[in-house]
């Protein structure tokens, strides 16, 4: 059909493109899946300070929107001592924040070990030596529980911040989007990390104009947005992804009405966002030097991934990759402004 094509490679057959390559093979998605360890070569796409440490490949979970599943298969989880290993060498490198990532934190180590590993990797990793900070991203509220609340809290290097994707708190509309647990597993998992981990911010992505949502399921959502008091909000217009489940389905929403509701959920987002960084104001927080120029230093905070939330700007160079002690003077809109707090010790 396409004659100037030799060969087409899956996302998951990296490790095989040379002997690929080789046999001239047309197609090749059938093999196992390749899987990448500590001995991959590996070069920083991040600045050095700061490191993606991906512990698991593909996703086994069902939500009807994603095409992740049929493109990189069920979960896949690294060996724990991969894992440990690539963490070594990148604290070695100099890396100051290592930030955990899969498509669902939560689902780490059960095809391996027959059951959830997360906490027993983030007790390795926290007992690692150094000055450096552990990031989650992505914990499927499914998969939250007090087990793995309570090891998290008994943590000194995780960050008090967690990214729990939610999408929605409609029974409904979850039962929709396949997530499993439904609006009373999101509105548990909410009170337990506000009850029992007093103090972390809150990350969450929500997606609205999902087929079916009807206004009275969106004044849903809206209400538990500022009930929740996310400090960090992450929102998407829902479209149709093609050949997933939801891109087949019925009662589509109007996309005029997709732009409204996002508009108005946008506004109130923001606000709740907006109270979250002024609670900030007149505080001293560890900060990481993100950037450093001609006009100032970009810094983030525990609460603040990068690339995706927000951080604090002084009017100082400092050094990239160094911790500093910084007090929050200012708050406008969702940027904050501080000062480098001198004196003892400021790392």
């Amino acid at each position: 059909m396409y004659p100037e094509i030799d060969l087409i490679v899956g996302s998951s057959m990296i490790g095989y493109i040379s002997e690929l390559i080789e046999k001239r093979g047309f197609y090749a998605n059938k093999r196992k899946a390749f899987l990448y360890s500590h001995d991959t070569p590996r070069n920083l796409l991040t600045p050095g300070h700061y490191a993606y440490l991906k512990i698991a490949e593909g996703c086994s979970r069902k939500c009807t929107f994603c095409t992740i599943p049929s493109i990189k298969g069920p979960v896949k989880s690294r060996l724990l001592e991969s894992v440990l290993a690539e963490a070594r060498q990148l604290i070695e490198k100099g890396v100051r924040e290592l930030i955990l990532i899969a498509q669902d934190l939560t689902m780490y180590g059960i095809d391996l070990y027959g059951k959830p590993a997360l906490r027993e990797l983030l007790a390795k990793l926290d007992a690692l030596p150094g000055d450096f900070w552990i990031r989650l991203l992505y914990l499927h509220p499914a998969g939250v529980n007090r087990r793995l609340l309570q090891a998290i809290k008994a943590m000194d290097k995780v960050v008090p911040y967690l990214d729990v994707p939610v999408q929605h708190v409609s029974d409904k509309l979850l039962r929709l989007m396949g997530r499993a647990g439904g609006g009373k597993k999101v509105r548990w998992v909410v009170e337990k990390i506000r009850s029992g981990l007093p103090g972390f911010y809150l990350r969450t992505e929500i997606i609205v104009g999902f087929p079916g949502e009807s206004d009275e399921e969106f004044q849903e959502l809206l209400r538990f947005v500022e009930d929740a008091r996310f400090e960090r909000i992450g929102l998407f217009r829902y479209w149709d992804e093609p050949r997933t489940p939801s891109s087949r389905m019925e009662e589509k929403v109007p996309e005029e009405t997709i732009e409204e509701r996002y508009a108005i959920a946008f506004e109130i987002s923001n606000l709740v966002m907006e109270r979250a960084q002024e609670r900030l104001v007149g505080k001293t927080l560890k900060a990481i030097a993100d950037e450093s120029g001609a006009l100032g230093t970009f810094l983030r905070t525990p609460y603040d991934a990068p690339e995706i939330d927000m951080g604090i700007r002084i009017g100082e160079k400092l050094k990239p990759g160094h911790f500093y002690k910084v007090e929050v003077t200012k708050r406008e809109g969702l940027n904050l402004e501080g000062k480098v707090k001198r004196g003892g010790n400021n790392r």
